[in-house]
């Protein structure tokens, strides 16, 4: 039973990091999607609050570079 256990696996080997990658960012997405304040009501009066000069921009630019500095990474 092993050796056909490892038989079935072995092809799959040089790419098992790339599936657990997958598999985890999938799963990561799916429980932060909800979290993304877009629009950012909530982010606006904050950015307002701290002085920001056009909070509207400065929020919208947030929400959409914060995912990408987290996929450079």
């Amino acid at each position: 039973m092993n050796k056909y256990l490892d038989a079935m696996a072995k092809p799959f080997m040089p790419i098992t990091p790339w599936l657990l990658r997958l598999g985890l960012g999938v799963a990561f997405i799916y429980h932060g999607i909800g979290k993304f304040p877009l629009p950012p009501e909530r982010m606006v009066t904050w950015f307002e609050s701290m002085g920001f000069m056009y909070p509207e921009i400065v929020g919208r630019g947030w929400c959409w570079d914060n995912p990408w500095r987290a996929i450079a990474r």
